[in-house]
C-alpha cells in the first residue's frame, strides 16, 4: 500500500515543518500472514508523539479509519464522518491522517456506523454472480 496524503489535523507546533509533502511506502504483510500491515511513519517522517490514524475504502467502498496503535476503527458512509472519527478519537492533542490509495479492511471492533456491515453484506449478496459461479 501507499499513502497519498497526510493531514496533520491539530498538533501543529510538533510537526515537522515538510510534513505533507513526504511520502512513503507502508510495510508489506509479512510471509506468515495474510493480513495487511499499517506501520505508522518512521520519526523521520512524523515525530512519533502524534497519533496516527489510516483512512481509505474497504472491498464495498466504505470508508475505513483505524489508529496505527490497532486499539480503534470504523466505518463510515463518508469520508468527512472517517475523518471527523479520527479527529474525535485524538482529541485534545489532534493527530495525522494517512489517506491510503489503496483498499483496506478493518481488523478491530467497528466504532463507527453500526449500519456499515449491514448495508456491506448486503450489498455483498445482491453484485451478480461472476461467470464462474454460474456453472
Amino acid at each position: 500500500m501507499t499513502a497519498i496524503a497526510i493531514e496533520i489535523a491539530g498538533h501543529a507546533s510538533a510537526t515537522h515543518p515538510n510534513t505533507s509533502n513526504h511520502s512513503f511506502r507502508l510495510a508489506p504483510p509479512s510471509r506468515n500472514s495474510t493480513d495487511q500491515t499499517l506501520r505508522r511513519p518512521d520519526s523521520g517522517v512524523l515525530n512519533e508523539e502524534i497519533p496516527v490514524y489510516f483512512v481509505g475504502r474497504n472491498r464495498d467502498g466504505f470508508w475505513v479509519a483505524r489508529d496505527a496503535g490497532d486499539s480503534i476503527g470504523g466505518l463510515f458512509l463518508l469520508k468527512a464522518s472517517a475523518f471527523a472519527f479520527a479527529r474525535r478519537e485524538s482529541l485534545p492533542a489532534g493527530c495525522a491522517i494517512v489517506l491510503l490509495s489503496e483498499r483496506f479492511e478493518l481488523d478491530v471492533a467497528n466504532k463507527g456506523n453500526p449500519l456499515i456491515p449491514l448495508i456491506g453484506s448486503i450489498k455483498r449478496r445482491m453484485r451478480p454472480a461472476s461467470p464462474a459461479t454460474q456453472r
